[in-house]
Formats: C-alpha cells, structure tokens, sequence
C-alpha cells in the first residue's frame, strides 16, 4: 500500500497517495514530495485556489476527470494544470477542447438545414459549389 499525502491547499485539505501523485513524475507536485518535507501539521502547503485542485488528483487517479463547462471554469484548470507541470493532463485537456468543438461543428452544420447529412454522405459537396449553385440550403 502506497503512503498517504496531506495537501493543504489556501486552507483546504486533499489526501491522496504519494503514488498517486507520481504518475505524473516531472510535476511540481512530484517533485514537492521528494524535495522537501511536510508541515507540521502533516500538510504540504500550497498557496495555491483549492478550487480545482480536486480535478487535478482525479485526473492523476483516473486518467480523466469532470471538465468544467464554464470557458472560465476551463481557463482556470488550465492555469492550475500548467501551474503544477501535469504535462499529459494539459494534453488532455486540449484533446477534450478539440473533441469538443468538433462536435459543435457537426451538430451547427446539421441544424443548418441538412447540410450535415450531405457532408456525412461521403460525396464531393462543399459550402462552395453548394453555394455556387445558387445556395446552401438548396439541393
């Protein structure tokens, strides 16, 4: 069984594992614990917002966690993400984004009146020779 870890963080405790924490082994994190040593209360302090902190460590747990749905709440993970070096979280994340988006599209083009369905047919269409041809929404 893997050692148990206390972080406080602007005031608010997290625990985990040190095993947890090193899975991502070029982190600030990881490096925290073999560099220096808990508080006295048993705590690795970090002046840091808890707000997303939780998200971090299950990301570190799981390999993905909840996004917030926010465009603030998602540029505040991003911040805390670059902050503690989670390199492959960060990845994730821009991955999520593009997914993300990628399905946006889809979903606005096949609201558009159908063109949706003419992109997924696997035919030539494009939006300018379905506008060259007097519109999109013609056929």
């Amino acid at each position: 069984m893997s050692q148990a870890v206390q972080f406080n963080v602007g005031g608010v405790r997290f625990f985990t594992t040190k095993e947890t924490i090193q899975r991502e082994p070029s982190s600030k994190l990881a490096a925290l614990l073999q560099t220096q040593q808990p508080g006295p209360d048993g705590c690795y302090f970090l002046d840091r917002d808890p707000k997303h902190f939780q998200l971090l460590l299950n990301w570190l747990r799981d390999g993905w966690c909840s996004v917030p749905q926010s465009i603030e709440g998602r540029r505040e993970l991003s911040a805390e993400v670059k902050h503690y070096g989670l390199i492959s979280m960060d990845l994730w994340l821009r991955s999520q984004s593009h997914a993300e988006s990628m399905s946006d599209a889809a979903a606005a083009a096949s609201a558009a009146g159908g063109l949706g369905g003419r992109w997924s047919s696997g035919g030539a269409e494009s939006l300018l020779g379905a506008h060259l041809r007097g519109g999109l929404g013609q056929g």
